[in-house]
């Protein structure tokens, strides 16, 4: 067990944003015979956790408290992975930034959530689906814009006059916001379509 956490700490830091590492075999990490331990103590699935966990620690998350000898580590590590895929037996680590603020502190005007939100935007031109709308009016709630999120909830519920699952979700996100007029008019659309 230690080298495979010995490979990884040497071979994944390098890599370049957009590369991914694949830990195969991860089983092995539950079997004695190979120096694993039943709960995957002090192996590469423990160490992904960790990194998994540091990955949110601008939400909170107080990185290896308990392991000062590891803390940094983990810190640095959740600071260059995009994500973590965990399938039955084998891991798959996505290189990439993971410095973007927190949902709980970004506004509309941060760069990166603009191309995020233009990207978002132009999602119904290939599919006219009501996620993305759903998606930018969440993302606006997020970014402090209860007016932007309330226009385009109303536009949502225009677009989308019998849709129930899509009017009770608007209902709520309205609710959320703290926009109970838009909230009302999005709920006597709901009575209508139910």
């Amino acid at each position: 067990m230690p080298h495979v956490q010995a490979t990884f700490q040497f071979l994944y830091p390098p890599l370049g944003p957009g590369a991914v590492y694949v830990v195969e075999d991860s089983q092995t990490s539950f079997m004695s015979a190979t120096g694993g331990h039943p709960d995957g103590r002090d192996t590469i699935v423990s160490l992904t956790r960790a990194i998994a966990l540091s990955m949110h620690k601008r939400e909170g998350h107080v990185v290896a408290p308990d392991r000062p000898d590891v803390a940094a580590l983990v810190a640095a590590l959740g600071e260059i992975t995009q994500a973590i895929n965990f399938h039955r037996n084998l891991i798959v680590f996505e290189r990439g930034d993971n410095g973007y603020p927190s949902n709980m502190a970004f506004t509309l005007e941060e760069s990166r959530f603009q191309r995020i939100f233009a990207a978002i935007a132009r999602e119904p031109e290939t599919s006219p689906a009501p996620r993305a709308l759903l998606s930018r009016i969440d993302m606006a709630i997020w970014g402090h814009d209860p007016q932007l999120a309330a226009d385009l909830a109303l536009k949502a519920a225009a677009a989308n006059p019998g849709d129930a699952e899509v009017l009770t979700e608007l209902v709520r996100m309205m609710a959320w916001a703290g926009r109970a007029e838009e909230a009302a008019a999005i709920g006597r659309r709901l009575r209508q379509a139910t």
